[in-house]
């Protein structure tokens, strides 16, 4: 409508507890559905073999600089259970959550989202003093609108910065100037032929690891012949941040990071920068990995 203002989000609460945040804003996925008609029959039609956007996913898109208490809360949402203390490992049953976000606008209200899971979890960090950045796309059955907004407060502490960031990759401290973790759930809702969801089903699970790495000596190891092939076949990594003794740590034993050379610059070694996006997988049947979470000081 002409000459009206927008709402924004002034308060979100996540599972009962206040967040901090940087952004709120909703969020819609589509479900890619084919539409052929002769599919039905059996029969493949090429001219009409077309993927159009389907059933509608809603939900909320949340950036925030988490601090530690906050990572206590939000970690087992992400698809992990804790154990033991401190230490989270994937599971395949999601956690349920109800997620609350207050809107600024000419009344007072509130964005009831029930049922919600976590679809995909991003970390990011890069050089300076700049924090620890998490996006979280989360979705959920339905919304409703209503006016209470009390949850519980968590104490506020700093957030983890870069410079308390670390790698180890191959078995071998590594400096880095950025990375990236993303988690990924892929959720997919379940209409079958109802008009609505009866579940919120996560169909695979992935992780995916980048880090942006300066190219001097001490990294040439990462491409050399004799480890090309255990690269290959996959690769330790322990990325992570600590601050005051708190610690968000994600620990994989499988990495893996396709053909990659160096850029060769005479001179200039030190300021060439590979860029290193790894897969990780299950090394056997061991967890694709481990995150430690530890609170305390």
């Amino acid at each position: 409508m002409a000459g009206s203002t927008p709402a924004l989000a002034t308060g979100l609460a996540i599972n009962g507890y206040r967040m901090q945040f940087v952004s709120c804003v909703p969020l819609v996925k589509y479900t890619l559905v084919d539409p052929n008609p002769y599919l039905m029959c059996g029969v493949l039609n090429d001219v009409l073999e077309v993927i159009t956007p389907g059933i509608e996913h809603h939900g909320w898109r949340v950036v925030m600089t988490p601090h530690p208490g906050e990572l206590d809360i939000l970690t087992p949402l992400w698809g992990f259970s804790e154990s033991p203390t401190d230490t989270f490992t994937p599971t395949e049953t999601l956690t349920s959550f109800t997620t609350l976000v207050r809107l600024k606008s000419s009344t007072a209200n509130v964005i009831t989202t029930s049922s919600c899971v976590m679809d995909r979890v991003v970390l990011r960090g890069q050089k300076g003093n700049n924090p620890m950045t998490l996006q979280m796309d989360i979705l959920g059955k339905s919304s409703a609108e209503g006016s209470t907004f009390s949850p519980t407060s968590i104490t506020r502490d700093a957030p983890f910065p870069f410079t308390g960031g670390a790698l180890s990759a191959g078995g071998s401290s590594r400096a880095i100037d950025a990375c990236v973790i993303v988690w990924n759930n892929h959720i997919r809702k379940r209409f079958n032929n109802s008009a609505t969801a009866d579940v919120l089903q996560n169909v695979r699970q992935t992780l995916h690891i980048g880090v942006n790495m300066p190219m001097t000596d001490d990294e040439d190891d990462l491409v050399t012949t004799a480890v090309s092939s255990s690269r290959h076949s996959g690769i330790a990594l322990n990325l992570g941040w600590t601050f005051n003794s708190k610690r968000h740590i994600w620990d994989v034993t499988k990495a893996v990071w396709p053909d990659a050379t160096w850029p060769g610059i005479t001179g200039k070694e030190a300021e060439i920068r590979s860029y290193q996006y790894y897969q990780c997988v299950k090394s056997g049947s061991s967890a694709v990995c481990t995150i430690t979470q530890d609170n305390t000081t």
